[in-house]
């Protein structure tokens, strides 16, 4: 990790109010359900970010990308750096 980092794809929930403002561009209400039902939490990127952060890691804005490229964006993929 300390030579090249990590790299991560990441699937998100997003807020109910941005998915509330998108209806039927996105997934995340069923992303939310099957993942609760599996007992998986999924988080926002923000969060994400913030977590890693505490551990002290740190995307490296070269290589962050999130899918769609929106507000309600449900994927990304981060290279945290130490």
């Amino acid at each position: 990790m300390s030579q090249f980092g990590l790299l991560i794809i990441e699937l998100h929930t997003i807020s109910p109010s941005i998915t509330a403002k998108n209806i039927g561009k996105t997934a995340a209400t069923a992303y939310d359900a099957t993942h609760g039902f599996s007992d998986q939490f999924i988080v926002e990127i923000e969060v994400l970010h913030k977590m890693a952060a505490q551990s002290g890691l740190f995307p490296d804005p070269l290589y962050f990308k999130k899918f769609p490229d929106t507000d309600y964006a449900t994927v990304s993929i981060n290279l945290l750096k130490g």
